[in-house]
């Protein structure tokens, strides 16, 4: 049996509700000795507006050869920063392969109403 190599990741925006960059990378990390970032999307991606979109992307994809297959369980969560608890989880299995998109995740990871909402931090 294979052993399956985890890897958590706090990727943590100061000023949130003041960005306005259409995009937000983390800094690269290895894991499962591939590297990767987290993106994300603020306001939308793909014609989506009114979510914040947020999905993992292959790092390596270029350097590998025609008919790869890298499978991968990708859990993404949004922390309250009022309380530190999770507010927000979605989580995936996917495999990353070919010269095809290079990143998976979520369109709709939150509302822009709920993540602005004081209340729901």
């Amino acid at each position: 049996m294979k052993t399956i190599e985890t890897k958590e990741l706090t990727l943590k925006v100061k000023n949130f509700s003041k960005r306005k960059e259409t995009e937000i990378y983390s800094d690269i990390f290895l894991a499962a000795g591939h590297r990767w970032r987290i993106m994300v999307y603020p306001n939308g991606k793909r014609g989506i507006p009114g979510f914040l979109a947020a999905y993992v992307q292959f790092v390596d994809w270029s350097t590998k050869p025609w008919g790869w297959t890298v499978p991968a369980i990708i859990s993404l969560t949004l922390v309250d920063q009022l309380n530190g608890t999770s507010s927000v989880r979605d989580c995936s299995a996917t495999n990353f392969h070919g010269n095809s998109d290079n990143s998976w995740g979520f369109n709709y990871l939150v509302s822009q109403t709920d993540l602005h909402d004081p209340q729901k931090g």
